[in-house]
């Protein structure tokens, strides 16, 4: 991930873990995985996500903070506290369920918003404003971690 600047993962998950699925000799299984099982199946190293920009997590609860350090949107960011893990300098997470429609049409919006010069927040407020605004029936709720008060060009 030298080259890339923003991070997007589309998928399930809780507050601790996203949801990849894995094949296992033919066979198709959903795993959960945590930052460490992430470090240590796929053998990242510890600033494996240093140069992200902007990491945007659209899956259920990965923004949840009930977790608390353990959150993986909180374990992802690059301010968390932790000696062995350098993280992105923004975390984007949802801290509900995430429902498919809603979430492709946020991620549309954010992102052009974003294209468009304005700042991580004010992509963000505009979003929000547009997704309330028109009554989504499904809105669900994020949690910013780390600097928004920049832009960037996806």
């Amino acid at each position: 991930m030298d080259e890339t600047r923003v991070f997007v993962a589309y998928t399930h998950g809780n507050s601790s873990s996203i949801a990849l699925v894995e094949n296992n000799n033919g066979s198709l299984q959903r795993r959960n995985l945590s930052i460490n099982d992430i470090s240590e199946k796929f053998y990242f190293k510890n600033d494996y996500f240093a140069n992200i920009d902007l990491a945007v997590l659209i899956s259920c609860s990965a923004g949840d903070e009930s977790a608390g350090s353990e959150a993986f949107a909180n374990r992802l960011y690059n301010n968390n506290g932790s000696s062995q893990f350098t993280g992105a300098r923004t975390v984007i997470a949802f801290n509900n369920p995430v429902y498919y429609d809603d979430s492709v049409r946020w991620k549309g919006l954010f992102f052009s918003y974003l294209s468009s010069g304005n700042t991580i927040k004010v992509a963000l407020e505009n979003t929000n404003e547009y997704v309330t605004g028109n009554k989504y029936s499904n809105y669900f709720g994020y949690v910013p971690i780390g600097d928004t008060d920049r832009t960037i060009n996806p």
